[in-house]
């Protein structure tokens, strides 16, 4: 009887989920008094030893707390990656063969909504998000979240601290993306003769200081007007001139994009 018993315990613990972590085995050799007793002081303390997430995953970010249900025969291994500086999880779904079948973003249909209301624009067109990345512009470890359609047009860029969620800057086929340390940079076409830049500055994973740059040319292309402005009100082109030169070139960055669903971008 009382070996079933430890054998029965030892099976169901046997059968827990997959994680990242583990501890050693303990065991107690003392004869206990009583079956139940036998059953609390014999039994080895099994908590199951560290059992490897399957090769073919990889973070999405070095650190990151990764668990995983160990799949029956036949379903799909479902594999969270908890980001501890966002307070969120990445949820990514494989077959049993490892072919990817999509990746989850806790607070995704936020984040979505959040772009959609930024800009009217935004509002009557389909752009629909496809791939992200997670860069640490700020060099804080905790990365910040880059959206991007397939054709990589449209897009958006967030910070995430302990739960709370910031759009920090839009793109669209008007424009194009710099990257900066602490600094996103979105700079294109505003109408005939004119020329804008948008830079949005994060630090902690929180967003900081926005700065606006606006100049226009006339028909022969002189320079007729020029203005900067600091969390939208005016600054003086002395002071705007300056932070842009404190940006230096921007940063050479090959991001890694995962797909949102399926394993083709």
């Amino acid at each position: 009887m009382k070996k079933n018993s430890i054998l029965m315990l030892s099976l169901a613990l046997l059968l827990t989920a997959c994680n990242n972590s583990g501890k050693s085995a303990a065991s107690d050799n003392n004869e206990p008094e009583t079956l139940q007793d036998s059953v609390q002081s014999e039994a080895p303390e099994l908590v199951q030893e560290e059992n490897k997430v399957p090769d073919f995953f990889k973070p999405t970010f070095e650190g990151n707390h990764v668990e995983c249900n160990a799949p029956k025969d036949g379903e799909n291994w479902v594999i969270s990656e908890f980001i501890e500086g966002w307070e969120k999880h990445i949820i990514h779904t494989y077959k049993p063969d490892g072919k990817r079948v999509k990746i989850e973003i806790e607070d995704f249909d936020k984040m979505f909504k959040m772009y959609k209301d930024y800009d009217d624009m935004y509002k009557s067109e389909n752009a629909t998000f496809a791939k992200f990345s997670l860069l640490d512009l700020d060099d804080d470890q905790i990365p910040e979240l880059w959206f991007q359609s397939a054709n990589g047009e449209d897009g958006a860029f967030y910070a995430i601290n302990t739960g709370k969620i910031a759009l920090l800057i839009t793109q669209n086929y008007h424009s194009s993306i710099a990257l900066h340390k602490g600094t996103i940079q979105q700079s294109g076409g505003c109408g005939t003769g004119c020329h804008a830049a948008f830079y949005a500055t994060v630090k902690n994973s929180e967003p900081g200081p926005t700065v606006r740059w606006f100049t226009e040319y006339d028909m022969e292309g002189e320079k007729v007007a020029e203005n900067f402005m600091r969390d939208e009100k005016p600054i003086t082109l002395e002071e705007g001139e300056k932070f842009v030169e404190s940006l230096g070139d921007a940063i050479d960055i090959n991001p890694k994009w995962y797909p949102l669903e399926g394993d083709v971008l």
